[in-house]
Parts: structure tokens; sequence; C-alpha cells
């Protein structure tokens, strides 16, 4: 039980990273957003 609790604990904080710093300089919506040129 405790291993399937370390994963979950991961997750949760992995997603909670994301969602405060974001993907960074190298996201795929980040090369999309300044590669194209249009205004979006």
């Amino acid at each position: 039980m405790a291993h399937e609790a370390r994963t979950d604990w991961s997750m949760l904080l992995g997603s909670i990273f994301l969602l405060i710093v974001g993907a960074g300089l190298w996201s795929v919506d980040n090369h999309l957003g300044s590669n194209s040129g249009k205004p979006t």
C-alpha cells in the first residue's frame, strides 16, 4: 500500500509544480507560439 501511495504523491506534486512553474522554454506550445508569427 505504501508503494502505491508514493506514486500518487509524486504525481500530485509533479502536477502542482507544472501548474506553478509551467513547462518552460522547451515546451511544445512555447515553440508553436513564438515561431508561428501569427497574432493570437
